[in-house]
């Protein structure tokens, strides 16, 4: 049984965060990302620095608010 995480934001959209974070992030660092542990905290399960971390989110953010501003048109 493969367990999966699945978050639901505020306007009630579901989808697979772990998954979408860590393609991001792998993307911004220019590597793989295996995961280290099952912690909740992204920096601790993928043993990123913190600013690795910062980096990862802004663009996770930057995604987030295109791919939101494309749907409402």
């Amino acid at each position: 049984m493969i367990a999966k995480r699945i978050a639901i934001d505020a306007d009630q959209v579901l989808f697979d965060f772990d998954g979408t974070w860590r393609t991001t992030a792998e993307t911004v660092l220019n590597r793989e990302l295996p995961q280290r542990n099952e912690s909740y905290h992204l920096m601790a399960r993928y043993s990123l620095s913190m600013a690795e971390y910062h980096q990862c989110w802004a663009m996770f953010h930057a995604l987030d608010r295109r791919y939101t501003n494309d749907y409402k048109r």
